[in-house]
């Protein structure tokens, strides 16, 4: 949460949507709401197939949210909530998803985060062939302004790319049969909604040619890049980089020993090669993607942060751990920096804090592959649980069913552990200090 000086605010959120600036990503239309409104119910209704559209829509609005690492800069977030085209792009967003996992596409696409652990074990075969000292590198990337700076020539030919690859191996006919990512069917289904590949185009054509907006009470036109908030840009930004990275592994496999993952504008690569080589590889991957992406290197060596996992490279094969941010300040002042879970008192239904609890040490079991990795940052967790509010039975009860859920004895075991030697405070402040707690050094890398 962040507050601030409404007309800072104001400045800012100008700055972001500069529609001034030399070769802007934006531009200042003089037509008014309801203009724009009425062109969008023709454009609508002059289609083949009539677009869904919502009589009670409005026209989408921006904001900006300030980054974490840095309060100045902001996220420029485009609001679809009221879109008139919102259940269309929706769909049509779902849709590009489901072609994109159908079509046999080589990319790097994580499509969910507890996929890493999956990924991994399959890496752990990979590297065992040809492993000497030194050879295997891990670099953690991050694409700046993945929405922001791509061009719509290149978003089109990666959809029509896409649509084409599906129409050869499915046909032309998707159908929509409910609101979930899951609900998508190959073919015609009746009393469906039922979409036609041509129809997916003109959709994407729609939004890319009428992303407009309120800022205030001007209009802007986005001409570059995709809407950060819009139900469709997701799936947009992801064809872009599959596109690429389909050609990248058709063209690379045989020259370049690498792996990578990529969830959204994250990327993990790892390198097996000599060490004077990498660089080099590494440039020969980035040069697949468009050239208005700017692809920056965030962290590398043998322990990085990749989403909310650490993974670790112990010279004969990974390993992951969940990644706490709040670590270091729990460590120095035993304080919690980022309000990552919500106090006991937030809730007043109890099933609703044993799901708060619940699902946060099952992120831990999850994602961690060694029982220390799980016994240490559990340890962590029941400490800010603690902190928060929850109470010692709500939390005992939730580890018994996190035993009975995944067949283990360890979080009985865990919270015995915890609460039997919570009167020594051995976690508070100031004789909390995770080095004390050397389970394999698995926090401190020593």
């Amino acid at each position: 949460m962040a507050v601030a000086c409404p007309m800072w605010y104001r400045n800012k959120l100008l700055e972001t949507f500069d529609w001034t600036k030399w070769r802007a990503n934006y531009q200042k239309i003089q037509k008014n709401e309801t203009e724009v409104m009425e062109i969008w119910k023709k454009e609508a209704k002059g289609k083949k197939k009539k677009m869904q559209w919502n009589k009670k829509g409005q026209l989408p609005h921006c904001y900006g949210l300030p980054k974490e690492k840095d309060i100045n800069k902001m996220r420029p977030i485009v609001s679809y909530v009221h879109h008139p085209f919102k259940k269309q792009l929706n769909e049509v967003g779902r849709i590009l998803m489901f072609m994109m996992k159908k079509s046999n596409i080589r990319s790097l696409t994580l499509w969910k985060t507890d996929d890493i652990e999956k990924e991994l074990r399959i890496l752990n075969e990979w590297v065992k062939d040809g492993n000497e000292e030194g050879s295997v590198h891990m670099e953690v990337f991050d694409v700046k302004e993945m929405y922001t700076c791509l061009p719509h020539k290149t978003i089109l030919e990666a959809v029509g790319w896409i649509v084409q690859k599906f129409k050869e191996e499915h046909g032309e006919f998707v159908s929509v049969i409910g609101r979930r990512s899951k609900d998508v069917k190959i073919g015609k289904m009746k009393q469906k909604r039922l979409f036609h590949l041509d129809e997916v185009m003109e959709t994407v054509k729609q939004d890319l040619n009428n992303a407009i907006f309120k800022c205030g009470k001007i209009l802007i036109i986005q001409t570059t890049g995709i809407p950060m908030g819009s139900p469709l840009s997701p799936s947009l930004a992801i064809a872009t980089c599959a596109m690429a990275e389909d050609k990248m592994k058709n063209e690379l496999s045989g020259n370049l020993n690498f792996q990578a993952m990529r969830y959204m504008d994250d990327m993990w690569i790892c390198i097996k090669q000599r060490r004077k080589e990498r660089e080099l590889n590494i440039s020969r991957i980035f040069e697949y993607y468009d050239k208005h992406l700017k692809i920056e290197k965030e962290k590398e060596g043998d322990r990085v942060r990749f989403l909310d996992r650490e993974i670790i490279w112990d010279g004969k094969q990974f390993k992951t751990t969940i990644f706490n941010k709040n670590l270091e300040s729990l460590r120095e002042s035993g304080t919690r920096k980022f309000l990552n879970i919500l106090l006991s008192i937030s809730f007043s239904n109890r099933k609703t804090k044993k799901a708060i609890v619940v699902g946060r040490l099952a992120r831990i079991q999850r994602s961690s592959t060694e029982q220390s990795y799980i016994f240490l940052h559990g340890l962590i967790a029941l400490k800010e649980l603690e902190m928060l509010g929850y109470t010692r039975k709500m939390v005992k009860d939730c580890c018994g069913w996190m035993d009975a859920r995944y067949k283990t004895k360890l979080w009985r075991l865990l919270s015995k552990c915890f609460y039997y030697v919570e009167g020594n405070n051995f976690m508070s402040h100031p004789s909390f200090k995770l080095k004390g707690l050397n389970l394999g050094g698995t926090l401190e890398g020593n």
